[in-house]
């Protein structure tokens, strides 16, 4: 494995003129493969920084999509894994190294952006976290009330212990589920607690805010139809999950933190 190698996973979906403007977007990093889970692009939407394409022969849904891009840059010895949705512009080339370096100053493998669509932000927009911590002179580590997954961090090691994610879901939950995975093996604050860099959105745009664009939405009888069967599973599988006490979310930072000071894993 090469150390420090960073990957990225682009999922995209029907959405070209959203694609175009994420993929001119990343920064060059050592692998960056795009999953189109939907109908091919022309060829010319593909800049030569991609390392790899997998085009699906027929829509197979975001769990499978994130899965494929998992399962190529594990193999291809990326250390840090970075997964983004179509909707997404980096706006800082620093941005991979931001959420690097918070996520090991904390000791804790996995993060979310958390200012993608109307969740986390007050009523004119602005980012509302419930709380920042700071981790060292420097660094500060923001924490939000609902999970998002548009943009996302994980170190290998977490994907190792936790496995990938679980392929029944097609359009939503698929995120929340895998991250509650990685709460329940102890490496994320409780639920009610997602973890984010301080002013993430200085680094990343979110170019559907509104979710006006977002295909899995259309037709809405459909989406609520799909919405409720997904929910349905992941609460028989998970249970209704509570979201955790300031109190209880503070007993599990001070354990992250512990593990951060002490060294271990």
């Amino acid at each position: 494995m090469i150390k420090d190698r960073i990957g990225v996973g682009v999922i995209t979906f029907n959405r070209l003129p959203l694609f175009n403007k994420c993929i001119d977007s990343i920064p060059t990093v050592e692998r960056l493969v795009v999953v189109n889970d939907g109908e091919p692009y022309p060829e010319s939407s593909y800049p030569d920084k991609i390392t790899k394409l997998i085009q699906h022969r027929r829509n197979k849904g975001v769990g499978i999509s994130k899965n494929d891009a998992f399962r190529y840059l594990m193999d291809e010895g990326c250390e840090h894994i970075f997964l983004c949705e179509d909707d997404i512009r980096i706006k800082n080339i620093n941005v991979f190294h931001n959420y690097i370096r918070t996520a090991q100053q904390a000791s804790m493998p996995h993060l979310n952006y958390g200012l993608h669509g109307p969740a986390n932000k007050t009523v004119d927009g602005k980012p509302n976290p419930r709380k920042v911590i700071q981790i060292t002179a420097e660094d500060r580590i923001v924490f939000y009330q609902y999970p998002v997954g548009a943009f996302s961090y994980y170190h290998r090691s977490i994907i190792d212990k936790v496995g990938l994610i679980d392929e029944f879901y097609r359009n939503v939950h698929e995120h929340v589920d895998h991250t509650l995975k990685i709460i329940k093996a102890g490496y994320h604050p409780p639920f009610g607690w997602f973890a984010d860099i301080d002013h993430s959105d200085d680094f990343i745009e979110d170019l559907d805010p509104n979710l006006n664009y977002s295909k899995h939405r259309k037709p809405h009888w459909y989406f609520l139809l799909r919405y409720y069967i997904f929910y349905a599973y992941y609460n028989i599988k998970n249970g209704i999950c509570r979201e955790a006490t300031e109190e209880e979310f503070n007993d599990v930072m001070r354990l992250i933190l512990a593990r951060r000071i002490s060294g271990k894993e």
